[in-house]
Parts: C-alpha cells; sequence; structure tokens
C-alpha cells in the first residue's frame, strides 16, 4: 500500500438576473457546468492584455475581507445578504445555488472573483490562482466545485504576470521578483483577503495549478501539504493517475509552494492546505474525458488530519 500523506483536505446585487436565479430559496437543479464556465471566462476577459492590475490598499484589503466573511456566513445560513459591496464590486445570485462576488464590468483591476455555494456542506474551500497561466485549471475548478461540494471557489482574473507587462508583452519575473499580480504569491492582493475571510471558521483549501511536462517529466501531479497538515488519500489519487503521482517533499524536491501566500495563511492559522500541480498532458486528457476528470477531483477530497 502506498503511504498516504498528511495533506487536507453588479455593485449591490446583479442589474439582470438572466439565470433564474434570487437570493432566497434553495432548490435541486442540474449543475450549471457550462454557465458557470461562461460567467468566469467573462470575468477574466482581456485579462492578460486589457485590464490593469491595480493592487488594494489596505482599507479596500479590509472591506474587501470584511465583505467576503459577511457574505460567506449568508450563504452558508441561507440568509438574505445584508452587507453592502465595497466600491466597484458586485454580488451576482446565480441560479439557485450560488453568488458570485467580482468586480464590476466598469470597475475591473484584477480583483478575482469568488463563487459562493448556498447552504451547509463541506468546508473545502477551492482555489484556482493561476488560471491564465495554468491553462484549464479554471474548468477543474468549476468541476470540483460540484464534484467536491465545495462552500466556495476563488478564481483569479488576471494574468500572474500582468502587473509586469507592457502592453500584453512581459517575461517571467526575475529571480526573487514576486509580480504584484500573482494570486499566490503576491500579498497584499483581493484573493489573498477573500481566502484570510473564507478561512476564519476553520475548514481545507485545495488550491490548483499546472505545470509544463517538461519540468517534472517524471511526474503527472505534484502533491504538497505547502507545510500545513492537509491529507488527501494518495493511494485512491494512483489508482486513477497510474504512474506519475509524486509527493513533495518525500518524492519530489519541486513544485512544493512552501511560499505561496494562502499556504502560509492556512499555517498560521493551523489549519490544512492542499497544493496539487498537474501536468499539462493530464490536464488535455482530464479535459477530454468527463468520466476521468470526475475521478480525479473526487480523488482530490481533503480528509482530515489526525493531528
Amino acid at each position: 500500500m502506498a503511504p498516504r500523506i498528511r495533506l487536507s483536505s453588479r455593485m449591490g446585487t446583479a442589474d439582470n438576473d438572466t439565470h433564474g436565479a434570487s437570493f432566497s430559496g434553495i432548490q435541486a437543479f442540474p449543475f450549471p457546468f457550462a454557465q458557470l464556465q461562461a460567467r468566469c471566462a467573462a470575468f477574466c476577459g482581456g485579462g492578460k492584455t486589457m485590464v490593469n492590475y491595480v493592487p488594494p490598499m489596505p482599507e479596500e484589503v479590509h472591506a474587501y475581507r470584511t465583505w467576503i466573511s459577511d457574505t460567506a456566513t449568508a450563504a452558508r445560513s441561507g440568509q438574505h445578504p445584508t452587507a453592502t459591496p465595497p466600491e466597484g464590486f458586485v454580488l451576482e445570485p446565480f441560479s439557485s445555488k450560488y453568488w458570485i462576488a467580482h468586480e464590476h464590468p466598469d470597475h475591473r483591476r484584477g480583483a478575482g472573483a469568488v463563487i459562493f455555494r448556498l447552504g451547509d456542506g463541506p468546508s473545502i474551500l477551492l482555489e484556482t490562482p493561476h488560471v491564465f497561466f495554468d491553462r484549464g485549471t479554471m474548468d477543474l475548478g468549476i468541476r470540483a466545485l460540484e464534484i467536491l461540494d465545495a462552500r466556495a471557489l476563488l478564481i483569479n482574473t488576471v494574468h500572474r504576470n500582468r502587473a509586469l507587462m507592457q502592453d500584453g508583452v512581459g517575461t517571467s519575473p526575475a529571480p526573487g521578483v514576486v509580480s504584484p499580480s500573482d494570486a499566490a504569491n503576491a500579498t497584499p492582493t483581493f484573493f489573498l483577503a477573500a481566502h484570510e475571510a473564507l478561512i476564519a471558521d476553520g475548514g481545507a483549501t485545495l488550491q490548483l495549478h499546472g505545470f509544463r511536462d517538461e519540468k517534472a517529466p517524471q511526474a503527472s501531479v505534484i502533491v504538497s501539504a505547502s507545510g500545513t497538515n492537509g491529507r488527501i488519500d494518495i493511494d485512491a489519487l494512483r489508482q486513477v493517475v497510474h504512474g506519475g503521482v509524486r509527493v513533495f517533499p518525500e518524492e519530489i524536491n519541486m513544485l512544493g509552494a512552501l511560499r505561496n501566500v494562502e499556504a502560509r495563511a492556512c499555517r498560521e492559522r493551523k489549519l490544512p492546505f492542499v497544493h496539487v500541480e498537474i501536468a499539462k498532458s493530464l490536464r488535455d486528457e482530464l479535459a477530454s474525458s468527463d468520466t476521468l476528470q470526475r475521478r480525479f477531483l473526487a480523488a482530490l477530497a481533503p480528509v482530515q488530519s489526525p493531528d
């Protein structure tokens, strides 16, 4: 038996409810993957070449974190949201089971978006901080929202290096330099503020990333707890991905996300965090097979740490 590793787990309301949504009542319905995919793609439109990234000021971080926290509480309890969105942000009802907190279309600055699941359920937070750089991870995050019945999904809405680009052209940061628009490594960001708000009452975080096959040719998936007490069932994952699953740091010494700022926030609070890196070839395979994708995401479910 392979060992288990210690890993875990529109300003105001929308002007037009085009999806038949409301802020009251939770009804059973088919998961709206295509609709959520299209909505998230719209939030990301122009995020590589057109949207100018503007980092938040301290007072903006505080206001946004408070709003996300209050909205999460209302979403979980099924109450009508009463918190007023900060300037430039919107809370949009989506179908009958989700709310989306995002930037007003006229005030885009790369703040990201948060999809809340309404009602109580597993305290799993999903995150896709590099949807431009790590292609395919946004779709995986949306599908994981269904498969894992997660409480929320965070997505970034500008390229991780957007702050360093000129007219959409740029290179990776120099060694030791972090792009201010890198949602997984920079601070302050609205993405990190949302993360902090959503882990305030506990729960596990699952963060999805991607890597080029040639960067780690011996691996298809690299899983790291990033120094937290997070856990997933590695045996279950290896039954889906036959060969190529590597655990950081026991089986591979790269892509462990020890400098990841969301992981650091979890370490400080002694909460579980799971960082999953997925090779490009496997992401392509997952995109082409709904059955494989569902089995893969189900195997990423955080499990309770014995600590």
